[in-house]
Formats: C-alpha cells, sequence, structure tokens
C-alpha cells in the first residue's frame, strides 16, 4: 500500500500527492515485469523432459520437467496484473497460471486411481492402435496390454495401473525461487524510477 495523509501546507500536499500516484504506478510497472519474467522461466524451464528410465518403454518425460507434446500445456500459462480497490487502499496482485485442469497434480504432486485400471501408453501404442490385443502379466506381476501379430513378436502397447504416484514438479514455485534475485532487482529499481 502507498499513501500519505497530510494537514495543511497545500503546495508540499500537491508535490506529495503527485509522488504517491508516480510511486504507486512504478510499483505496478515492476510487478508487471516481474510477473512477465516468471511467466517465461516457467515457459522456458518447465517443459524440458529428457527420456524416462523405464527402459525406454515408457513415452519421455518425468526427468526435468514435462516433455512438450503438442505444447498445449506452454502455451496456456499466462499471466496477468491488476489493482485492487478495497475502499482507500490499492493493492496490486498478480497472477500466473493456466487453465489446463491437469497441470495441478504436477506442481503439487499426487495420487491418481483407476476405475478400475489406468492404461498408460507406451511408446508403441500409436504404431499399433487398432491391432487385435491380449493381456499379460510381466514377470514383476505388472499387467500389459500387447498387440498380436502372425508372424512377428508382440508389443506392449498400454501398462495397466490401478494408480500412478505423481511426484510433485513445483514448476510455479522453482519458478519463484529462480527468479528471485531478478525480482528483487526490479522492485529495487523502483525509487529510481520514482525519483526522476
Amino acid at each position: 500500500m502507498t499513501g500519505i495523509t497530510l494537514r495543511g501546507m497545500p503546495s508540499v500536499r500537491g508535490r506529495l500527492a503527485g509522488l504517491t500516484a508516480r510511486s504507486q504506478g512504478a510499483v505496478e510497472r515492476a510487478v508487471g515485469r516481474a510477473t512477465k519474467a516468471i511467466e517465461a522461466d516457467v515457459k522456458r524451464n518447465s517443459f524440458t523432459a529428457k527420456r524416462g528410465a523405464a527402459g525406454g518403454l515408457l513415452r519421455p518425460g518425468g526427468i526435468g520437467g514435462l516433455a512438450v507434446n503438442t505444447g498445449e500445456a506452454r502455451a496456456s500459462i499466462t499471466s496477468q496484473t491488476f489493482r485492487m480497490q478495497p475502499g482507500a487502499r490499492s493493492q496490486t496482485v498478480a497472477v500466473i497460471g493456466s487453465p489446463i485442469r491437469w497441470l495441478p497434480i504436477h506442481e503439487y504432486g499426487g495420487v491418481i486411481r483407476g476405475r478400475p485400471w489406468l492404461a498408460i501408453p507406451t511408446i508403441y501404442a500409436k504404431r499399433y492402435a487398432g491391432r487385435p490385443t491380449r493381456i499379460f502379466r510381466s514377470k514383476r506381476g505388472t499387467l500389459f496390454v500387447w498387440a498380436m501379430f502372425r508372424r512377428a513378436k508382440p508389443k506392449p502397447v498400454k501398462m495397466l495401473l490401478r494408480e500412478v504416484r505423481m511426484p510433485a514438479r513445483a514448476m510455479f514455485g522453482k519458478s519463484v525461487e529462480r527468479m528471485r534475485p531478478a525480482v528483487a532487482a526490479m522492485f529495487q529499481a523502483v525509487p529510481r524510477e520514482v525519483v526522476r
């Protein structure tokens, strides 16, 4: 909150009122710059997955961030800065987020349960879609849906699981921590901008 209450001395009061308006504008611009910087960092650093450690059978993802398939999730992340005015006090608020409903499970982690099974596609899922299938249990006890062929070895197209535990990736939280020094520098520049 930025504000000054003075009684008397009209010329000083007029100058300080102009200073207060300039400082509020400078703070709003700094919040806007910081918000855009964090948004750019989330988009740049949170979608950088490398091939998973599941022997190459599962699709890429899980190590270093989310894999980019269509780019929809990255493109949906937006930021907005606005002023809330409850009464005489003014407050600048910034929001960074996405309307995609499955991104929170990646941010905070959690458990996804099947009804009764989750069918996790493997790297062969698209190539052999529509082939006749059978379900087999692996030596470790995991169920797989296999695409069957007459003269070739079957290929696993889906892994069936009761639930999947998703680790918290904290994409937004990590970006805020990474950008903390840059954001602090943006706000340290506010007094210089006001005095100009």
